[in-house]
């Protein structure tokens, strides 16, 4: 009765009578604690959609507040211009509205500072190459 099968099973019940007590430990888990962990399972699942999602609602917020702080400064630096938002039903009805969309000081402070920086990058190309 050496045969193979024979050491297999035997093997197996060795293996289960060194590990019963963790086989009794599981299913008195089960037994005790049974729907309650199919509930522990659910929640840890939607607390890690719920963590992802909020972590990106977070995100997108503070976004959104930093960005409607600018706008609304920008409003405020552009109060004496012509900068204003049409409504989609303007724009669709007179798309030419649109450039009032853009703000007109803003406009003519970055033009101002594009030429300052030109001239000063042409007048130290000058320097560099000898001209002045």
């Amino acid at each position: 009765m050496n045969g193979p099968l024979y050491r297999f099973l035997n093997s197996l019940s060795r293996r289960l009578c060194q590990r019963g007590w963790k086989l009794v430990a599981i299913g008195l888990v089960l037994i005790l604690a049974g729907s309650d962990l199919l509930l522990l399972m659910e929640l840890s699942t939607m607390l890690e959609l719920l963590g992802a999602s909020t972590f990106v609602l977070v995100y997108y917020s503070g976004f959104k507040l930093l960005l409607s702080s600018l706008f609304l400064r920008v409003k405020q630096f552009e109060r004496h211009g012509v900068f204003f938002l049409p409504e989609r039903a303007v724009i669709k009805s007179m798309p030419s509205m649109l450039i009032h969309a853009l703000p007109n000081r803003c406009c003519w402070t970055l033009l101002m500072l594009s030429l300052a920086t030109a001239g000063a990058d042409f007048l130290s190309r000058a320097l560099d190459c000898g001209l002045g």
